[in-house]
């Protein structure tokens, strides 16, 4: 009532501040209408900055993924998250599919020479760029053109670098109205023309290596590949920034239940009596007389203790490994969109069903990665300067578009998934080539594979039979005057 009589006091003598002061104080009441927006007891240690992205990342990215690598080093739920998104995501590699079966040729024989450092093939160099991703946040791809003379099929080969090149610590502003975010560099509307680069990692060892300087690099010539998820976003994070700590502190936990298990181990009785020369079992020492005596107890042994003699066996606490773990492992599975059967490989509580389910959920998340960060923003920027080069060599010519074919996803259950796929074809809502595509296969190729496969079945006079249909009773059929495969039906 106080705050209700002072404001109408100030709005009687000051219109204006009291205008103000009622504004505020309406949207002061709106924020409170949420709990997360109030002020109290709960919320008393809650610090929530408001800052952009590229102020959050630029103090934590540097130690965020120096701690995303040791633990893909040292942990192996973090080794397991890091190998199961690869395999998944891109297993033996997305494949390109041109519009002229001759650019496919042409690009099939690039694929295998693609590496500047000649040892990955191209679907190798798709791995390793999405495990750096993954584990360090980001990945740098740079495109080197080659000479003619070196005898490429398309003059142009790819490095991959670790964001380490890329110096962290360049930030400001240019006279020409651009800037630079930690080695990134944009002109005047905000986009980026290139980037600063160091010729060698700042991490490589070696006291004889002069001091670094990093060298612009036009835009043009780098990809920087990250998945973004604030507009504005300038560099990415590793995919364990939201688990660390609790990764580490099960770490600590597993090393402590070790030792604690170690310690226990070492002790089975104590034996206490006033008789210094007399021991439990048989003596084990060497008789010099040197530490304490030890003796050894054995399975089944019997042994009369004198009047005054005790003995206390060791009680070691029961263990309380578990449902904790197991729920720290569900809490670090859920912040790296994954699951606990893949990151731990336990499947002692999950049935097919649910088993699918999590399946589903993972997949999707996969999916949207491939199509949305990986596919946009490292294979199509590769395949167009690809193509130009190309061009500008005569190797190709007009201008051939691409698809891309991810790798099939495994079954669960063979027989259910293959029957649910054929019931959905036979109702029509998929046909033979959807399902080849989902199985991460060229439609194209497939169906030449299937027809070469029926005639050396043929030749060799052996009979196949698909869904009860034999290949020779297909063939009879098509050989009718008004059968529905001759008339085109």
């Amino acid at each position: 009532m106080a705050d209700i009589w002072l404001d109408k006091l100030i709005g009687y003598f000051a219109p204006e501040s009291g205008l103000r002061r009622s504004y505020a104080r309406q949207t002061l009441d709106q924020v409170r209408a949420y709990d997360g927006a109030k002020q109290g007891r709960r919320t008393s240690g809650w610090q929530a900055s408001g800052s952009s992205a590229n102020a959050e990342i630029s103090a934590a990215l540097p130690k965020l993924r120096d701690r995303s690598r040791d633990l893909a080093r040292n942990n192996p739920h973090a080794v397991s998250i890091f190998n199961k998104f690869v395999g998944h995501a891109i297993g033996t590699g997305i494949t390109a599919r041109w519009s002229d079966p001759d650019v496919t040729a042409l690009w099939n024989q690039w694929c295998e020479v693609a590496s500047a450092e000649d040892d990955l093939d191209f679907n190798g160099l798709q791995a390793l760029a999405a495990r750096t991703m993954e584990e360090s946040g980001e990945v740098i791809v740079r495109m080197r053109t080659r000479r003619p003379e070196d005898g490429l099929p398309v003059p142009m080969q790819i490095q991959l670098l670790e964001p380490d090149f890329l110096d962290h610590s360049k930030t400001e502003d240019l006279k020409n109205g651009g800037y630079i975010i930690n080695g990134v560099e944009f002109d005047a509307i905000g986009k980026v023309v290139a980037y600063w680069l160091f010729n060698r990692h700042p991490g490589e060892a070696g006291i004889l290596f002069k001091p670094l300087s990093p060298s612009r690099v036009d835009a043009a010539d780098v990809l920087l590949v990250f998945k973004k998820t604030r507009p504005g976003q300038v560099r990415g994070v590793p995919r364990l920034a939201p688990v660390l700590m609790k990764l580490r502190d099960l770490d600590d936990y597993d090393d402590a239940e070790m030792v604690r298990k170690k310690i226990e181990a070492c002790f089975t009785a104590f034996v206490t009596s006033n008789d210094q020369g007399r021991s439990l079992g048989a003596q084990t020492d060497d008789g010099k007389g040197v530490g304490p005596r030890k003796s050894r107890v054995a399975p089944g042994q019997i042994e009369y203790l004198k009047p005054g003699e005790s003995v206390d066996f060791g009680s070691p606490s029961a263990s309380s490994d578990g449902e904790f773990p197991r729920r720290q492992l569900r809490t670090i599975s859920a912040g790296t969109d994954s699951t606990y059967e893949q990151v731990t490989g336990d499947l002692s509580q999950v049935n097919y069903s649910s088993a699918r389910v999590g399946l589903i959920d993972y997949r999707a998340v996969t999916e949207q990665w491939r199509w949305l960060t990986f596919i946009p923003l490292f294979l199509r920027p590769i395949a167009r300067r690809w193509l130009q080069l190309a061009k500008l060599s005569r190797k190709v010519k007009g201008d051939p578009t691409v698809e891309w074919f991810v790798p099939r996803w495994e079954y669960v259950d063979p027989i259910k998934d293959a029957k649910g796929e054929l019931m959905l074809a036979a109702a029509g809502v998929l046909d033979l080539t959807d399902l080849q595509i989902g199985r991460g296969l060229d439609p194209d190729i497939q169906w030449e594979k299937v027809v070469k496969t029926h005639k050396k079945a043929q030749e060799a006079g052996v009979t196949l039979s698909y869904a009860g249909v034999t290949i020779s009773e297909a063939e009879t059929a098509t050989d009718q005057p008004n059968s529905p495969a001759k008339s085109g039906a």
